[in-house]
């Protein structure tokens, strides 16, 4: 069972959180001052400090490089006397048990011991850029988008297999080649130390980039254990990332974001007018559920599922029919494949392409209870919004005695969302609308207000009479569209 606690603005991350260069307090200045002196130095016997990398909240990371075989290597120095021995003892016990971990998808870790105050992690150093890098202009292709998760997820599967949780999968921490098309992609900056408290202003922003691919429970917004699920969580952030530019959530505060992790519904790729897959975006969206229990249990489910996406795309097929978590790990029912659609799809393309040519069209869809129609409108609001349309959906209700047009609410909620995001949308409805603006307000009256309409009609029952009400929502629905931009409505 989910339950719910207040999300504020304080935030529990992962150690790995606070990974930053910035330093601002007098004790990270001093620990600054002392990693740069401790530059040139050998640690653990063959670890030659060449420069420091990163200062913060006691831990220290340095470019180093392996005496023994002139490789280049990271050296993370993390201050025992600044973390709570239980801490501390489960940050050893787990870096020793990566170290015995050998794995294509992430860094080996060579070194794990104690050297005066300071508990030393070395790990190889993974040429490349960080991924972050690569999304800052544009996302990812679907075909760098499979390698990035695939990489993610083989290193997941391999973590997973020894008990280990990555606790920090992120953009920042998933290093690709640097030059051409993304063809590898490396998980790095394993963080197993427990969460600490963040109560510095400083790691604020920080730490509101890491709760974007923050999992509900990782962040304590739900009462429910960190496991591998969490992990598969932010992974699937981070693919949401890739493919479409910028995670599902935002917010300015931390407060913000973690309430959204929490409720908010996961806008479908494909609604937003993004070409993927069906199964791409179902695979996406599976990752993440709210309930750990409803998502992918294991990483060896998704990359089966992500294998047999791009081996139907290799071969041409726009739209492999797969069922998503088939071969995973489960508790919960696996859902149905969107399949034997094909000529009703073909009908609904036609349809599409009339309306696009300027000729209205109207489709009835029948049939019985539990028959698909649901997730046949769904797919008819994914192709119409790839193809331009800006789809609008209405909802009947039992409440139509008392307000007629609560079909239309649905409509009214997603124009205002609209208006909103473009100040340039009501004016032109409005100019379109002419006299039937003050009928559309006294019809539905959310909005009056941003139509300018004044609903107390002096002339009734002529001004608000029901053929000219009909004539009003008729002249709406039809100033909604526009050439460029057709309208879907799905009543």
């Amino acid at each position: 069972m989910l339950r719910w606690k207040p999300a504020g603005d304080s935030l529990t991350p992962p150690a790995g959180l606070l990974a930053g260069n910035d330093v601002s307090s007098a004790s990270e200045l001093d620990l600054e001052q002392e990693s740069q002196a401790r530059a040139g130095q050998i640690v653990g016997s063959r670890f030659h400090l060449r420069r420091c990398l990163n200062v913060c909240d006691g831990f220290r990371t340095y470019l180093a490089t392996d005496v023994s075989n002139g490789g280049e290597v990271v050296v993370k120095a993390i201050a025992t006397e600044r973390m709570h021995a239980a801490a501390l003892m489960r940050l050893e016990f787990e870096a020793s048990r990566l170290a015995r971990l050998s794995s294509p998808w992430l860094p080996q870790v060579l070194h794990v011991g104690r050297q005066g105050k300071d508990l030393l992690v070395v790990y190889s150093y993974v040429p490349g850029i960080a991924l972050k890098n690569c999304l800052r202009d544009q996302p990812l292709s679907i075909g760098e988008s499979l390698v990035v998760a695939r990489g993610i997820f083989s290193a997941l599967r391999d973590m997973h297999a020894q008990q280990l949780l990555h606790r920090a999968v992120r953009p920042s921490n998933v290093i690709v080649n640097s030059a051409g098309p993304i063809t590898t992609a490396t998980l790095v900056e394993f963080e197993p130390s427990p969460a600490l408290y963040l109560e510095d202003a400083h790691f604020r922003q920080q730490a509101l980039q890491a709760a974007l691919y923050l999992s509900p429970e990782q962040a304590g917004s739900i009462d429910h254990d960190v496991t591998d699920a969490s992990d598969l969580y932010a992974a699937g952030v981070t693919l949401y990332h890739c493919l479409a530019g910028h995670p599902p959530f935002s917010g300015n505060t931390l407060g913000a974001i973690l309430f959204e992790h929490m409720t908010a519904c996961v806008p479908d790729l494909r609604a937003l007018g993004i070409p993927v897959p069906r199964a791409l975006d179902e695979l996406v969206g599976r990752l993440l559920r709210k309930d750990p229990r409803d998502r992918y249990q294991s990483a060896e489910g998704v990359l089966a599922d992500l294998e047999a996406i791009a081996t139907a795309l290799a071969h041409h097929e726009s739209e492999p029919a797969i069922v998503i978590g088939a071969q995973d790990k489960r508790q919960t029912l696996t859902e149905p494949a969107f399949v034997a659609r094909a000529r009703e799809l073909a009908d609904i393309d036609d349809q599409l392409a009339r309306a696009r040519r300027g000729q209205p069209r109207l489709v009835m869809l029948e049939g019985e209870s539990g028959g698909g129609k649901t997730r046949l409108l769904s797919e008819t609001t994914h192709r119409a919004a790839s193809q331009g349309f800006w789809p609008l959906w209405g909802q009947g209700t039992n409440e139509v005695a008392r307000q007629p047009f609560s079909l239309l609410s649905g409509i009214v909620d997603g124009f205002l969302a609209a208006a909103s995001a473009d100040p340039a949308l009501v004016p032109a409805v409005r100019a379109r609308l002419g006299d039937f603006a003050a009928s559309v307000g006294a019809a539905l009256p959310g909005l009056a207000a941003v139509l300018g309409a004044d609903s107390g009609f002096t002339s009734a029952p002529e001004a608000a009479g029901e053929l000219r009400t009909q004539r009003a929502l008729a002249s709406f629905i039809n100033a909604l569209g526009t050439p460029e931009r057709p309208v879907l409505l799905v009543l």
